[in-house]
């Protein structure tokens, strides 16, 4: 009766021992990324400041200085 005993006992061990993790870890959510889409109007205005700025360097070089005094 021992022999059955200790056998049983052994075996419960060794299964809780070989099982891995006794604790639940919950599998981790994947996060979901949306990417929305720009409006025409984000696109077609980007232009309008680099312009603005050529044309503000172009006409200050174009400009004829005639500051003299004598």
């Amino acid at each position: 009766m021992k022999k059955i005993v200790l056998t049983s006992a052994a075996a419960l061990v060794a299964t809780s021992a070989l099982a891995g993790n006794m604790t639940f870890e919950e599998p981790m959510e994947e996060v979901v990324v949306v990417e929305e889409p720009a409006g025409s109007s984000a696109g077609s205005w980007g232009w309008v400041i680099p312009v603005l700025a050529l044309a503000a360097v172009a006409y200050a070089v174009t400009q004829n200085n005639d500051d003299d005094d004598s």
